[in-house]
């Protein structure tokens, strides 16, 4: 994709614990971490974000680039995968994790559907290319949100 130099957009990402299978804060500040890493390493730069309430992180992005707006879902992928790694190397079990995505209030990834262990980076990304131009519309300018819920893995009972 061509550098769009007449774009700019924000997009939120906010990582959270899981509803049904609250994850500890422990695990949420390693996940915000490691998602923080990744994206840096990616050249994104993520801004901490208030949200007024407890449990979880909120950060913005900044984008200049529609391109910038796709290797977002490649960064989070990356790590992801580096958190598996991280868990399973502590002898621990990796939290689930569920991933949505929308830009000007088009959804482009649907957490219920999706378990993001199981996502596909390169179908994810041609999907959001897909999507991109209707969810851009004509603005110059965009908003998205991406949300990462983290689930504790439940806990094997002992005999």
């Amino acid at each position: 994709m061509a550098e769009d130099t007449n774009f700019s957009g924000v997009i939120q990402l906010e990582i959270l614990s899981d509803d049904q299978n609250p994850a500890t804060p422990a695990t949420l500040d390693t996940v915000a971490e490691e998602v923080r890493k990744a994206l840096r390493k990616d050249g994104y730069i993520a801004e901490p974000a208030y949200t007024g309430t407890k449990g979880g992180e909120l950060f913005q992005l900044i984008l200049e680039d529609t391109a910038l707006v796709v290797g977002i879902v490649g960064g989070i992928l990356s790590a992801i995968k580096t958190l598996q790694d991280i868990f399973s190397h502590k002898g621990q079990e990796p939290p689930v994790f569920k991933l949505e995505m929308t830009l000007n209030g088009i959804p482009l990834i649907d957490a219920e559907k999706q378990d993001a262990q199981q996502l596909n980076r390169k179908q994810i990304e041609e999907r959001i290319q897909k999507k991109l131009p209707a969810a851009r519309g004509s603005s110059a300018s965009m908003k998205g949100k991406v949300t990462l819920r983290v689930q504790q893995p439940s806990r094997k009972h002992r005999k």
